[in-house]
């Protein structure tokens, strides 16, 4: 199972565990193994530890819509607050008919129509490239100090 990291390398992050904090390296994952060791550069050249642990990570793409948390209920009170929002930055007056009831009367259907549209609009429109979610731990891979040494 671990060596398919090696067939797809792609598909993971990385990072080396900082043994005195048990934790990895500034919380930072990277797409390569040499790239997590070079980032940990200057405390393994310090400390020159027998092994490191590297944690290899499933990498999952970013999806826009689902960081946005832009739903029906998002849109609802978006709208809710328009009228003050119209008020402050138009000097428009409105009557006793609030938009935010104006709104309200959007059929809910219509109201995720509108979630679509955004949601759609903001996974077409925002460039993900580079970023990525940390999925699960796929496992480690201990290196020992003539391995970790060649890349730095």
């Amino acid at each position: 199972m671990i060596g398919n990291y090696l067939k797809e390398p792609d598909k993971y992050l990385y990072g080396v565990l900082n043994n005195k904090e048990q934790k990895i390296y500034k919380n930072q994952l990277h797409c390569s193994i040499e790239e997590a060791v070079l980032f940990a550069r200057e405390d393994l050249i310090v400390h020159l530890p027998q092994e490191i642990t590297v944690f290899i990570y499933k990498r999952n793409r970013i999806i826009p819509s689902e960081c946005s948390n832009i739903d029906t209920i998002k849109i609802f009170e978006l709208l809710k607050h328009s009228d003050q929002i119209l008020s402050e930055k138009n000097n428009f007056v409105l009557s006793n008919n609030k938009m935010s009831s104006v709104f309200s009367s959007l059929p809910y259907e219509k109201m995720l129509e509108l979630t679509h549209i955004i949601n759609n609009f903001l996974n077409d429109n925002i460039d993900t490239t580079g970023l990525y979610k940390v999925g699960e731990i796929f496992g480690e891979k201990r290196l020992p100090r003539d391995e970790y040494l060649k890349y730095i």
